[in-house]
């Protein structure tokens, strides 16, 4: 053993003096060195993992919940990884699932349901197994659920009545499909179900089933739907109109199928309480009549074939044309003038009224501006049906038209149904009473035909009455009949609401109107509806008597 100068004792590991010193620290420095090797390969090999696996993420690929990084360094970063993936997986998965679903039903979608169907057709196509039944489901009078009990209401029993879809669905096979061998997999070939609009629903019931098939499944379907659905206090039986079409008669197509399942449904709305009727060959000719309809009445706006013609409304007190009621015609290219009644009706039942309405609007206001212009400051009054009521783009469309013709919103008039009025939401309400604030003139149409109790005048924003034709054209307008005009004309009078009496054709009728102090009277006695040119002459005409009556 050697002794420094100090008494210091070196151990003779490799030999003696300042060389051994130097070879044990050059070794250290090598075995720290492959160790800070060894740590920068480990970073770089997880950093270079994790950048494959971010970019399998980005690809759509989450298949790998974990990721194993050995670095301390990144210790952090894989236990975020960790977390991270299923996380996105979850999100991703609700993301296609609200894509494909109905929100408030959890069925299909429109879109989906389309597509889910005609890949069940085409693999049936191509099993033998021919093609389905298309049901097109509608629950009748759930409008008057939602305005009676409100919408959240209206949302459970929906998801009630759906559920009872699913339900009839679950076990449904047709006898073609249970001929098929044991063991078959059928999985791909269940019932589809899908929410079409607000309460109507789709059903397609694959596997080639007959009409026998069909008709034990409606049954199973109606008898769910009956059962009573309790919504809070309220228990409620729901009706349902059924339409069914099958895709043979319609060689596969999808839109055609749908279409005739829909033409079908709106045959069996006739029937009492529920009903189903199956698609053939008259309805196909109805539903080629109505498609061409449609057509021709759209047509028919494009190329201004609509015009309007116009009634005068004389104030009794002054024996003055203040007001008239614009009324559509259709100049027809073959069959002449064409009177609302053959035209109306079905633009409400087949969605048409609101292109209708909102082109009788704008020519009315157009044309009242224009006689303002002249120096006729004549009020005119447009009907307003009960789709066109619950639009929400209805009182900013009025708005803006008469800001943009510039015309002083008491010169308009808007008149309401008795039954749609007593039926609209508050909502709706709300804004009819927002609309008079403005200056229109708010008018109940068509009063007296018995939904009405004269007490809810009170409640409701009216300017105006019009008592409906009917109490005047009573066969022998009994002294009853005249009890109740009288009654009404006395109570609107109080209320501060003007009275209009509608058709009016007789002189024994204006005599009483006169007596009884009617405000306005509008009738066949005056005038029937004009043209524009006819009825700015009569004002003209009319203008005139007065005037030599009075100086005379």
């Amino acid at each position: 053993m050697n002794s420094g100068a100090g008494g210091l004792t070196i151990p003779p590991i490799f030999g003696s003096g300042l060389v051994d010193c130097l070879m044990v620290i050059a070794l250290l420095l090598a075995a720290l060195t492959a160790v800070l090797w060894r740590q920068v390969r480990s970073v770089r090999s997880d950093r270079d993992r994790l950048c494959i696996a971010l970019e399998r993420i980005e690809s759509g690929d989450y298949s790998d919940d974990t990721l194993d990084l050995q670095s301390s360094a990144l210790d952090m970063v894989s236990a975020a990884y960790g977390r991270m993936v299923p996380n996105i997986r979850s999100t991703f998965e609700e993301l296609e699932w609200n894509a494909c679903h109905d929100a408030l039903t959890s069925t299909l979608n429109a879109n989906n349901f389309k597509r889910q169907c005609v890949a069940s057709l085409n693999m049936a196509l191509d099993n033998s197994l021919g093609g389905g039944a298309m049901l097109f489901v509608d629950i009748n009078d759930f409008k008057t659920i939602n305005d009676n009990l409100g919408h959240e209401a209206g949302d459970r029993f929906l998801v009630t009545c759906a559920d009872r879809v699913r339900l009839a669905c679950a076990t449904f096979k047709s006898g073609k499909m249970a001929a098929l061998v044991a063991g078959a997999d059928l999985s791909n070939f269940d019932p589809v179900i899908g929410r079409l609009g607000g309460d109507e629903f789709g059903i397609f019931l694959p596997g080639n089933p007959d009409r026998g098939d069909v008709e034990k499944f409606v049954a199973k379907l109606q008898r769910l739907i009956a059962e009573p659905c309790q919504i809070g206090s309220h228990s409620l039986n729901a009706k349902i109109s059924i339409g069914i079409a099958f895709s043979a008669d319609h060689h596969n197509a999808y839109d055609k199928l749908l279409a005739g399942a829909d033409t079908a449904m709106y045959e069996a709305k006739s029937l009492i309480g529920s009903g189903y009727r199956f698609y053939d060959e008259a309805m196909r000719n109805k539903a080629d009549l109505i498609l061409d309809r449609e057509l021709e009445i759209r047509q028919a706006i494009q190329q201004s074939q609509f015009t309007l013609h116009f009634q005068p409304q004389i104030n009794l007190a002054t024996n003055q044309i203040e007001g008239t009621e614009a009324l559509i015609r259709w100049n027809h290219p073959t069959r002449g003038l064409v009177g609302p009644n053959e035209f109306i009706p079905f633009a409400e039942t087949y969605n048409l009224i609101d292109d209708l309405g909102d082109w009788v609007l704008t020519e009315a206001i157009a044309t009242a501006a224009r006689w303002r212009k002249q120096g006729r400051n004549i009020r005119i009054s447009v009907n307003i049906s009960p789709k066109q009521l619950s639009r929400v783009e209805l009182i900013p469309l009025i708005r803006a038209l008469l800001d943009f013709h510039k015309l002083p919103a008491e010169a308009l008039e808007i008149e309401i149904t008795e039954a749609a009025l007593m039926r609209c939401e508050e909502v709706t309400r709300e804004r009819i009473e927002g609309l008079r604030r403005d200056g229109v003139t708010i008018a109940l149409d068509d009063f007296g035909t018995g939904y009405s109790n004269l007490a809810q005048l009170l409640a409701l924003p009216l300017d105006r009455i019009k008592l409906d034709r009917s109490l005047l054209t009573n066969s022998s307008f009994q002294r009853r009949t005249r009890l109740v005009v009288l009654s009404i004309i006395q109570l609107a009078r109080k209320l501060g609401i003007n009275v209009v009496a509608e058709g009016v054709e007789n002189e024994e009728q204006l005599r009483f109107l006169q007596h009884i102090n009617c405000h306005f009277v509008q009738g066949f006695l005056f005038s029937p509806p004009l043209t524009e040119t006819e009825f700015l002459e009569l004002c003209a005409n009319h203008e005139a008597a007065h005037t030599k009556a009075v100086t005379a």
